[in-house]
């Protein structure tokens, strides 16, 4: 008796859904035909930077070379923020 209350209850839930599909539909037709607004000004929301970096140089003896020495802390996100801000100069396209 328990089956049959159980496989009659979903039978109408069943129904039930089927009947009120087409107005899901509807809503979303609406939704994606209406002309949309201005966009908005950001679509995703981006983590804060956490971490650290700090950028020095380190030169030969004579002082000939100069490279830069960029010492990064964080997430690999957090260090390419970090890496991305401090060479800035360098990566900037002409």
């Amino acid at each position: 008796m328990l089956s049959r209350c159980v496989t009659h209850s979903r039978c109408c839930l069943l129904l039930l859904l089927m009947a009120a599909s087409p107005l899901l539909a509807e809503d979303k037709t609406e939704q994606v035909t209406r002309s949309p607004g201005p966009p908005p000004a950001r679509r995703f929301a981006l983590p804060t930077p956490g971490g650290s970096g700090y950028r020095t140089s380190v030169s030969s003896p004579e002082g000939e070379v100069r490279l830069p020495l960029i010492v990064l802390r964080g997430s690999p996100y957090d260090m390419g923020f970090h890496y991305g801000r401090l060479m800035r100069g360098e990566i900037e396209r002409p």
